[in-house]
């Protein structure tokens, strides 16, 4: 009797499923996976932030020249307009070249006597070679036509938004009085292009427009979170391994 008791109760137990492990086992992983993914997104965000903000900032200022021609008569201007290729990309680069060339560099540069102010700003006090300074000075310039139209934007970056300005405008009235004077050496362009003036003087730059703040977060949090994922997950499969393994044994 008491055995056939036994047996009932044995029977009456739920059997476990093989298919459904046990509740810790699935607890460890997930509980590993959201511990390595949190720490890991943080890690990346953070660094992101940190880099962000420690990169020096830089401020943008455009001066925009008018190509324009110096005619006298009704016929002339129906020439020129009939002449003019506003989509030229050899007119276009030829032009650049006029505004990179040291005919038009070199007067801006001895205007606000850049030698010497980048010397005492970037090279302990010592004057650099003007060969120095122009290269800075490329490599901190841009030029691009504003479609649809004649403007040609000069646009110069910096770490001060004030010196960017003033570069900016003392390189479109160099080219201006280079264009427009009789001792035009470079020559190779359009009778169109011998009047140009300055349409847009540039003013300082009020926000800086590198480093781009609200891109580089956004991007390391997508990069936290996708290297949280990758990360986690990974270890979260390891554990889950090697639990099943400890089980198995």
């Amino acid at each position: 009797m008491i055995d056939r008791v036994q047996d009932d109760a044995l029977s009456s137990r739920p059997m476990p499923n093989p298919m459904v492990p046990p509740t810790g086992r699935v607890a460890v992983p997930s509980a590993l996976f959201l511990r390595v993914f949190v720490t890991v997104f943080l890690i990346v965000t953070i660094i992101s932030a940190a880099i962000t903000f420690i990169l020096p900032e830089s401020y943008a200022s455009t001066a925009r020249v008018k190509l324009e021609s110096h005619v006298h008569d009704s016929t002339e201007i129906i020439n020129v307009k009939e002449e003019f290729k506003p989509y030229d990309p050899q007119i276009i680069q030829a032009i650049i070249a006029v505004f990179q060339s040291q005919e038009v560099l070199n007067p801006a540069m001895e205007k606000l006597n850049l030698p010497a102010e980048w010397g005492r700003k970037y090279f302990n006090g010592q004057t650099p070679a003007s060969d120095k300074v122009l290269e800075i000075l490329k490599a901190r310039m841009s030029f691009a036509q504003i479609p649809n139209s004649r403007l040609i934007g000069v646009t110069v970056y910096g770490d001060d938004p004030k010196e960017a300005a003033q570069i900016a405008n003392a390189v479109a009235e160099s080219y201006v009085a280079y264009q427009r004077s009789a001792t035009n050496k470079l020559g190779g362009l359009p009778a169109e292009f011998s009047h140009p003036q300055i349409t847009d003087r540039a003013e300082p730059g009020k926000e800086p427009v590198r480093p781009n703040k609200t891109l580089n977060i956004g991007l390391g949090v997508v990069a936290g979170g996708l290297l949280g994922l990758l990360v986690g997950g990974a270890a979260a499969w390891l554990a889950a391994k090697q639990t099943g393994r400890i089980s198995a044994a």
